[in-house]
């Protein structure tokens, strides 16, 4: 893949089927419902950490709602510690599962904390 700046702080990447023009300070937020969502995006993620691209990673509930809460978050820690996410770079905010719905005013409101703090332009 090669790089080069193309001003007005943009950078435009090429390999050897596509190019794109893509912000330099790009910084993507993926939300998912609960962990295991993540599964098909992860790939993406590691794309963006790779590359050196802020990110932010944020779980609405822990997906614990057969009483497996504590191993579900568990299995969180573990994967993203080997996807190279740090504890900065993510977000839990432990909803209750199933109940989601119920609380999407909160729910919305923590979200739009962390958007505003994060301030990405990028959304998965």
């Amino acid at each position: 893949m090669n790089c080069c700046d193309i001003g007005a702080g943009y950078k435009k990447i090429s390999n050897t089927s596509s190019s794109v023009i893509q912000s330099i300070s790009d910084r993507a937020i993926f939300v998912f419902a609960h962990p295991d969502d993540d599964v098909f995006i992860s790939g993406m993620m590691k794309k963006h950490l790779v590359s050196g691209l802020g990110i932010r990673a944020v779980w609405l509930t822990s997906g614990g709602y057969l009483g497996g809460r504590r191993r579900r978050e568990q299995e969180l820690t573990l994967a993203t510690s080997e996807l190279g996410l740090s504890s900065e770079d993510y977000n839990l905010l432990r909803f209750t599962d199933l109940e989601l719905t119920a609380a999407m005013n909160e729910a919305a409101s923590e979200l739009s904390e962390i958007f505003r703090e994060f301030k990405p332009n990028t959304i998965f």
